[in-house]
């Protein structure tokens, strides 16, 4: 598994209260995006940010279909300047659904041809 973590200044802007986390992995090691998404979630928890806790944020997590590609696609290009993205193409995009909403927080698990990326986005304001 890879993770990233892009902070303020990956958005084009002096200042900037978005964080996006990445994490990206092969499809052909898991099941499904379900079991990917375990794995992600277990990774940031054990690997990335180890104590905090991260897990218990996404007990009961659920994929929900939707038009969600272009949200990607618009975060994406306002980090254009600071930091190059290029990925294969973009098959599927779900959003990751928590048990609680959080109006400062944007989940979707993405899908190319062969990797599962957990892309988390967040906000402080």
């Amino acid at each position: 598994m890879l993770f990233f973590s892009f902070g303020n200044r990956a958005f084009n802007k002096e200042f900037s209260e978005s964080n996006i986390y990445v994490v990206v992995s092969p499809k052909y090691e898991y099941e499904d995006e379900l079991s990917f998404l375990d794995k992600a979630i277990n990774f940031i928890d054990d690997k990335v940010y180890p104590g905090e806790d991260f897990k218990s944020e996404y007990e009961g997590i659920y994929l929900k279909d939707g038009e969600y590609k272009e949200i990607i696609d618009r975060w994406i290009q306002s980090m254009n300047q600071s930091i190059e993205i290029k990925m294969d193409e973009i098959i599927g995009v779900q959003r990751i659904k928590c048990s609680s909403s959080d109006p400062y927080r944007d989940e979707y698990l993405i899908e190319t041809a062969e990797e599962y990326m957990m892309f988390l986005w967040s906000t402080t304001a």
